[in-house]
């Protein structure tokens, strides 16, 4: 799958919080999407394909931005999330045990599918016990006395639509995604780094790494296309892009 690709915008001046926006676009969108640098959602990292403009953030917060359905939560943060509640225990902990197992389930289904004994019909009909259960241990946990436990009972039930966006729109996986996994080294390069001193070092970082990343994932010389666009610049002609031909 050919992609141009937005990986991060990284606002990581001294003395205040990173931000890492992630955001992946098929080609045939006709566009690059460029977050602004006060964009809201820090922690936002999806990956939207066309036409059925599915995304897939890692915080169940974030689904509220948009309609569930058209998006996907990740279950890899979610099964973490059900551990933290284990490891918070008293009443928090039961809701963490049986979500882990409900989490297994999916991924055992979805590793079926994707080796290629289930057909996706089938995944469908595999999912819905599945998704019974998870409905019964929410709806046992939304008047939880222990508050993290309450809380992702209540979002999950709100947003649980979320969830399941995977075993309907064919090229959703149920866990990270290209634009998240784009994302891992615009991460280790501010953690290494300690980011930019200034907004022109945030906004340099920002536009390399979207340059970079977009021609890996397209498999372009980012070096080639570095020389074009200098001597583009320099002679005043028509810059490359990186939108696949």
């Amino acid at each position: 799958m050919r992609h141009a690709v937005l990986p991060a915008h990284v606002l990581a001046c001294r003395g205040s919080a990173p931000r890492l926006i992630g955001v992946a676009r098929r080609a045939e969108s006709g566009r690059v999407e460029t977050p602004s640098c006060a964009a809201p959602d820090a922690d936002a990292v999806g990956l939207q394909l066309d036409p059925c403009e599915v995304a897939a953030p890692n915080h169940v917060v974030l689904v509220s931005r948009n309609q569930p359905r058209r998006r996907q939560l990740c279950w890899a943060h979610l099964l973490r999330n059900f551990r933290g509640l284990e490891e918070f225990g008293g009443k928090a902990r039961s809701l963490g045990v049986g979500g882990q197992r409900i989490v297994k389930a999916v991924f055992r289904e979805w590793y079926r599918y994707r080796d290629g004994e289930l057909t996706r019909r089938g995944l469908r009909r595999r999912l819905v016990p599945i998704r019974l259960d998870l409905h019964r241990l929410l709806r046992r946990h939304v008047n939880n006395p222990a508050s993290p436990a309450r809380k992702i009972a209540k979002d999950l039930r709100e947003y649980g639509a979320a969830l399941w966006t995977f075993a309907r729109v064919e090229g959703i996986e149920p866990t990270n995604n290209l634009a998240e996994r784009a994302l891992r080294k615009a991460v280790l390069w501010r953690k290494n780094s300690y980011g930019a001193a200034s907004r022109d070092g945030s906004l340099y970082a920002e536009r390399m790494l979207t340059v970079c990343e977009s021609l890996r994932a397209q498999e372009r010389s980012i070096l080639d296309f570095l020389v074009a666009s200098i001597r583009a610049t320099l002679s005043r002609g028509h810059l490359p892009t990186l939108l696949p031909a």
